[in-house]
């Protein structure tokens, strides 16, 4: 478990991204027999070989990878894919540390492909951190906390805690860059979880963090919160070590609060730690800046100028830039408030033209930059259009088999739409047609009202035998004055009923007027002679009527 024994090393590496590897003038056989040495883990070869490709521009990537195999090793091997892969990690850091994002990225992506064929967890993690550090610094937010979310999975698959604080840590700084302030809280928690009553100093340094993102959203009461939880770590724990980064934010809030007094006495616990040590002049001098503002804030504006003006000395003779702007602010604050506006005036000015120089120069670097990155977002800018081309393509084919479908969908509606209205159009027609052949039946014979179906016109007959058959109610005007309505309707309709059903059975043709109550019966053969039998027999068979 080499990994294990290295951890603190490969924590380094991916927060840090080999500064320190780089800053530190390893010499170069040291770096050679680090890189050539495959039993150490990648997170130790890996930041030296690409020290030692910065320092030797003569260095090959080809004779790095030939250092650590056998001579006419084959190509194809899963062993020369890992230490190709390996080697294009380590000169894609050496491009990040020189400032070329876009060289860094593409050497790194490769190097990402290699080692996925491999399937090595431990080297895939480490690749991916280093990735999502390079996208970061390319400003590539999305790919940046992809990597580090992959890598991260990897180092709890392997349960290496020291990765997995530092993809935590690596997340939610990106997180809180890119404003993402509760997210960024999360990740830090995860790791209070991981570390909580183990390593006192780190826990500290996290409660210390998360009371800062606390602070970026507003929320003081929460911000004073995690600081007092910080504070009381410090007083049972022992991380005295850790105190004055308590003490600096602190200091920020009561300031930011209108508290004056409360925060000179922590930026002054601060600065007494600061003056102790040899090498920080950038930390002594922002310090003092910090003295300066408390003083202002508290109008002791003659101990103000004195802080800012000894703050303003460290950073000019260091070449500070930053600093001299912490200090030019309190000290032309502290020259109004003491009514000397042409010193305020003047620092004021200075003040705002250095800050106007460190804008200009984040512009420059920030295009510098851009021009670095241009041939990977063209790289970029192909692969997402060619994709784009392809979703358009199926796009197009779903779309256009959407339309086949709904097109005979709606066809297919049509269709029962139609017949539908044809059944019952045709069911309308046939009763119109069916009530049609029973009035012409009613008022017409048969074979009259036939011949005009058929023909449209009836044609006159001669007919040598004809008898015709009157007959009328008997006593109707007197009944019709005994009935009521109701009464006289019935009656009528059973006599008219009963005066059917006997026309029809000696086949007599009739003509009606109800509104007179006559019937003038007739019946038509051109065959037989008995119309007037018929007629006399019909007659006799209803004994109302009367010849």
């Amino acid at each position: 478990m080499a990994h294990r024994k290295h951890a603190h090393f490969l924590l380094a590496l991916i927060q840090a991204l080999c500064t320190c590897a780089f800053a530190q003038q390893v010499p170069l056989d040291t770096l050679r027999a680090t890189w050539n040495d495959t039993a150490l883990p990648p997170g130790i070869r890996v930041p030296a070989l690409a020290q030692w490709l910065d320092r030797d521009s003569t260095l090959a990537l080809t004779t790095a990878i030939g250092s650590v195999l056998p001579p006419g090793s084959d190509t194809s091997t899963a062993v020369y894919a890992r230490q190709r892969g390996l080697a294009l990690l380590a000169q894609g850091s050496a491009h990040a540390y020189n400032g070329r994002a876009a060289e860094a990225l593409r050497y790194s992506r490769s190097a990402v492909k290699l080692l996925e064929r491999v399937g090595h967890p431990v080297d895939l993690a480490v690749a991916h951190g280093y990735l999502g550090r390079q996208s970061g610094l390319a400003r590539l937010s999305g790919e940046e906390v992809q990597h580090y979310m992959h890598a991260l999975q990897l180092y709890e698959t392997l349960k290496d805690t020291t990765g997995m604080l530092a993809m935590n840590s690596a997340l939610a700084y990106s997180y809180s860059m890119q404003e993402i302030d509760q997210r960024s809280i999360g990740y830090y928690q995860r790791n209070l979880d991981l570390v909580r009553g183990k390593r006192p100093d780190v826990e500290l340094d996290i409660m210390v963090r998360i009371a800062n993102r606390y602070k970026s959203l507003g929320d003081i009461a929460a911000t004073h919160t995690w600081l007092d939880s910080a504070s009381h770590l410090m007083r049972t724990r022992g991380a005295v070590d850790r105190e004055r980064s308590v003490n600096w934010m602190r200091g920020n809030m009561y300031l930011d609060e209108g508290r004056c007094k409360e925060a000179l006495e922590q930026f002054q616990l601060c600065l007494e730690v600061l003056d102790t040590q040899q090498d920080n002049q950038a930390g002594k001098s922002w310090m003092r800046s910090r003295v300066a503002m408390a003083h202002n804030c508290a109008e002791q504006y003659t101990l103000a100028l004195r802080w800012a003006n000894e703050g303003l000395a460290m950073a000019d003779a260091h070449g500070l830039r930053k600093e001299m702007l912490d200090n030019l602010y309190p000290l032309a604050t502290a020259y109004e408030g003491l009514g000397d506006t042409r010193m305020a005036l003047r620092y004021y000015k200075r003040y705002h033209a250095l800050l106007d120089s460190l804008i200009n120069t984040e512009a420059a670097s920030k295009l510098t930059d851009a021009a670095l990155t241009n041939a990977f977002e063209k790289e970029q800018l192909a692969d997402s259009l060619l994709a784009v081309q392809r979703t358009h393509v199926a796009d197009a084919v779903l779309a256009k088999e959407r339309s086949r479908r709904n097109l005979l969908l709606i066809i297919g509606a049509i269709g029962v739409v139609f017949g539908i209205f044809s059944y019952r159009q045709s069911r309308r027609t046939r009763r119109a047609l069916h009530r049609s052949d029973e009035l012409l039946l009613n008022i017409l014979p048969e074979e009259v009202a036939h011949e005009l179906k058929d023909k449209g016109r009836a044609e006159a007959e001669h007919f040598d035998n004809v008898t015709i058959l009157f007959t009328d109610f008997k006593g109707f005007t007197e009944a019709s004055e005994k009935l009521s309505p109701q009464e006289l309707v019935e009656e009528l309709n059973t006599c008219f009923s009963a005066f059917d059903r006997i026309m029809a059975k000696h086949g007599i043709e009739e003509d009606q007027d109800h509104r007179r109550c006559v019937h003038g019966r007739w019946w038509i053969a051109d065959t037989q002679h008995d119309t007037c039998a018929r007629c006399g027999e019909s007659s006799a068979g209803d004994p109302r009527l009367h010849r």
